[in-house]
């Protein structure tokens, strides 16, 4: 039966494309149960096919209401304010390349917008993504187990297929901890109707509208909640004045294209130049779509120590051949 559903699931998918688009959109333009799903970019570096970081071990307190334990690490050159990016599976072959990004906020933890796909009922799973407004319902009304904003520590991630690591170039330590401070902020439990919820899952700018925004304190509006590659591109923006723009292009922000970001370098040991990064990348996940972004000029002058403006093009991807 399940192999029924899933493959009138296929043929939806490939029939139906949602053409719904719109500007200071709110929750209620979709209601439970509407057929809707938004093209994305199917032409995305595929990621890497061995495991990740073997990683450290430490035992961490943190701040708040995580008790002590005992969790992985990444290589200690990853700092916060860094971008790690997972290739956790479950949206195979819906999103093509990384499927997950996180903002690192250090001690092994990472402040991400996690949709809690374990705690979904079967039939919520196989129905993803068609059913994303009931399901973006649910988590805005305050039930956590369909996604929220949240501090969490990196097993889930080191348990993935492939795990990676970025930082914006050049940003400075004070630049890096902005942006790892605007999402600890919306991880808080300060946001909602009742004051004691982090803010929730955005599954519709990512599915049905296409869209990212950086913020919005209106708990009704797509700007409240985040899917996972929005917080760390909405956190960047936040950070750097909207001077660091992660994705400039227009609609939805993928993993894969944060990864791809002209903004971004490898995580190095020491120098910060991309001369080495753990279980560096195999030349397969290098295409043609690494310089998509070819056009886009970078400009350092924002960050500290920093004074050039250096043309991007197809050679940042060092590993490309």
């Amino acid at each position: 039966m399940k192999g029924k559903i899933v493959l009138v699931g296929l043929v939806i998918l490939i029939t139906t494309i949602s053409t719904i688009k719109g500007e200071n959109l709110s929750t209620s333009d979709v209601e439970p149960g509407d057929n809707i799903f938004a093209d994305i970019a199917q032409s995305q570096p595929i990621p890497p096919s061995y495991g990740a970081s073997e990683g450290f071990v430490l035992a961490a307190i943190e701040e708040g209401d995580i008790e002590e334990e005992t969790h992985p690490i990444p290589p200690p050159y990853v700092e916060p304010g860094d971008i790690v990016f997972a290739d956790e599976m479950p949206m195979k072959p819906i999103i093509t390349g990384w499927d997950h990004a996180a903002l690192y906020k250090g001690a092994g933890y990472v402040i991400e917008a996690d949709p809690h796909m374990e705690k979904w009922t079967e039939e919520e799973r196989i129905s993803y993504p068609f059913n994303a407004a009931s399901l973006h319902n649910k988590s805005y009304s305050g039930n956590e187990d369909y996604g929220r904003v949240e501090i969490d520590n990196m097993t889930e991630i080191f348990n993935s297929k492939a795990v990676a690591y970025k930082r914006v170039k050049g940003a400075s330590p004070t630049l890096k901890k902005a942006a790892a401070d605007f999402g600890v902020l919306r991880a808080s439990r300060i946001w909602g109707n009742e004051s004691n919820k982090p803010r929730p899952f955005d599954y519709l700018s990512c599915w049905v509208y296409r869209t990212k925004q950086v913020d919005d304190p209106d708990p009704n509006s797509l700007g409240f909640g985040y899917y996972c590659s929005e917080l760390v591109w909405a956190a960047w923006m936040w950070a750097t004045d909207n001077r660091i723009d992660l994705d400039p292009t227009p609609g939805a922000v993928w993993p894969t294209d944060i990864y791809i970001s002209p903004y971004v370098e490898d995580c190095s040991p020491g120098d910060n130049n991309s001369s080495y990064v753990e279980n560096c990348l195999p030349t397969d996940i290098c295409n043609s779509s690494c310089a998509v972004n070819s056009s886009y000029t970078y400009n350092s002058s924002f960050a500290e120590n920093c004074s050039s403006t250096d043309s991007y093009n197809s050679s940042f991807a060092e590993n490309c051949s």
